[in-house]
């Protein structure tokens, strides 16, 4: 079973040094259960790492996935937004017009995706 939280700094910040160890030793627990295997996905800004490493033993159960910037003038870029862009167009059964499909709708895509990954995905669906 996987749980993602999606912006999950939020759910650390303001919060007490004492408030998030409790909620780092229930992620810890979760993970560590035997009985039912748990795929546990925390996504968030780079604040979210510093969040998790202040619990050692959950820093060591999570595998840290950092995705570079969104590069609009680079081609290998502007082909995977595309790529997105009609699997996920496929996905709601609807077409994806070739006249979208040119290299300046994909730089507004990603502009309007402040440049990240993450941000990119959520305005495709």
């Amino acid at each position: 079973m996987g749980v993602h939280f999606d912006e999950c700094q939020h759910i650390f910040s303001g919060k007490s040094a004492s408030v998030r160890k409790i909620i780092l030793d229930s992620f810890k627990s979760l993970l560590k259960r035997t009985d039912w295997p748990l795929m546990l996905i925390l996504s968030g800004v780079n604040e979210l790492t510093e969040y998790v490493s202040e619990e050692e033993q959950l820093s060591y159960l999570l595998w840290l996935v950092i995705f570079a910037e969104i590069r609009p003038n680079n081609t290998l870029d502007i082909k995977e937004i595309r790529g997105l862009c009609h699997l996920y167009a496929g996905k709601a059964d609807v077409g994806f017009p070739e006249k979208l499909s040119t290299p300046d709708f994909m730089k507004r895509l990603a502009f309007c995706s402040a440049i990240r990954w993450g941000a990119l995905d959520r305005t495709c669906h």
